[in-house]
């Protein structure tokens, strides 16, 4: 089994500082679907999550798939699903860990091209 190293999300305010960023929020209560909806509809703008690109902590999509999904996720979905349109070859699962209420998430930045790096 691979064990997964997790921090707290203090790079924050060293991000904040950056020219170009424009947003940040800790993917907590909501999971990333929900956080990147209110980021989007607060600048009047749509986001776009490449799923291959979300890094998932290891093997959360395999006890995903075996009923290990928070009943929040669920209820994310139902608060907010209206607003989200998700590629067909996305799944239960997968829509399941996008809508996953973690606390101390990741980060999701909003910020200009050239602030990416």
């Amino acid at each position: 089994m691979m064990a997964s190293t997790t921090q707290l999300n203090t790079p924050g305010k060293d991000l904040s500082d950056i020219d170009g960023v424009h947003a940040i929020t800790d993917v907590t209560g909501f999971g990333l679907l929900g956080h990147a909806r209110e980021m989007a509809l607060g600048s009047k703008l749509r986001a776009y999550i490449n799923l291959s690109s979300v890094p998932f902590l290891a093997q959360s999509e395999v006890l995903a798939a075996s009923g290990f999904i928070t009943g929040a996720s669920g209820r994310n979905w139902s608060g907010y699903g209206h607003d989200v349109t998700l590629a067909e070859s996305i799944g239960d699962i997968q829509k399941a860990l996008l809508c996953d209420p973690q606390t101390s998430g990741g980060l999701l930045v909003a910020c200009t091209a050239d602030s990416v790096d």
